[in-house]
């Protein structure tokens, strides 16, 4: 499925965002959230408000992790949460950050497992197939 390059704000950068959801593992409390489908990003991660609003609070439930990006080294918090690509519920490990505003990031351990990505960067497009298998 083919998706053009989107700008979320005026005068924004195009970039590849994709509309997705997220909820609690199990829950039922959805929220539309924008990912940017980011090759350079290891894993899924969520800005720290994401796990709050989903109904995970409880920080001595979360794992942690280092992680490193454009920003710097940082602390992540990971833990399971649910996430809505194309209509497809899938559950992942998803690293939420402190540092990170406003969009989630699709990272590589997971989405790209998951779907066949293509960028075309000239024609500002870019292209999303499911894998075969999902596993």
């Amino acid at each position: 499925m083919e998706f053009d390059y989107t700008t979320l704000v005026q005068g924004g950068r195009p970039r590849p965002y994709l509309e997705i959801k997220i909820r609690q593992a199990g829950g039922t409390n959805e929220f539309d959230f924008y990912g940017i489908v980011d090759s350079g990003a290891d894993s899924t991660a969520f800005p720290f408000g994401a796990a709050i609003l989903i109904g995970l609070t409880d920080l001595s439930k979360f794992s942690q992790e280092d992680c490193g990006g454009a920003t710097g080294e940082t602390t992540g918090y990971v833990q399971e949460a649910e996430i809505c690509v194309l209509g497809t519920w899938y559950r992942w490990k998803i690293t939420f950050l402190p540092e990170l505003n406003d969009n989630a990031l699709l990272g590589r351990a997971d989405f790209f497992r998951v779907f066949r990505v293509g960028f075309d960067e000239l024609a500002q497009k870019f292209d999303i197939t499911p894998h075969a298998s999902n596993d």
